[in-house]
């Protein structure tokens, strides 16, 4: 049996839908390079480090935000990777996801991609959820994330 992580599992998906997946590397000086990737008609976005909050209206981007320098730091300590920022991915996801939103294409974001489409919308996000919801939301949430959920996929046909 062949096991698969997160990126090549998806990558198979979209394969097996009939798409042909171009992957954008994450590299300095791509930006100039985005529309080369042209035509879009899809775009899937998953994986990775948390957004910079600089990039979003975070009240804890700054030290005057509802957390404290200590809470941050306890933060950083327990999940080490929501501290690292990953500047280049950021900017390359944000403008590929702004596009898809100003040409209407289709963008399905997992994971951190939900989150790059909700800060490219202008919406903000919670750097540490347990500080900022009571914890019996919190296990609410879980539990209804946890439950299972049937979803049916079928192939799309997309005229060029």
């Amino acid at each position: 049996m062949e096991v698969l992580t997160g990126g090549e599992y998806h990558l198979d998906l979209i394969v097996g839908y009939g798409a042909v997946p171009v992957i954008v590397p994450r590299v300095a000086g791509v930006h100039a390079l985005l529309d080369s990737f042209e035509p879009i008609h899809g775009m899937l976005l998953c994986e990775g480090e948390d957004i910079d909050p600089y990039l979003y209206d975070s009240a804890d981007a700054g030290t005057d935000g509802s957390l404290s320098l200590e809470q941050l730091e306890a933060v950083r300590r327990l999940h080490p990777s929501d501290a690292a920022i990953d500047h280049e991915k950021d900017s390359i996801e944000l403008r590929l996801a702004r596009r898809c939103l100003e040409r209407n294409i289709p963008y399905l974001g997992i994971c951190r991609g939900s989150q790059v489409l909700n800060v490219a919308c202008g919406g903000s996000l919670y750097q540490d959820v347990e500080h900022e919801l009571d914890l019996i939301t919190l296990f609410l949430f879980v539990a209804v994330v946890a439950s299972k959920v049937s979803v049916e996929l079928s192939p799309l046909e997309v005229s060029i």
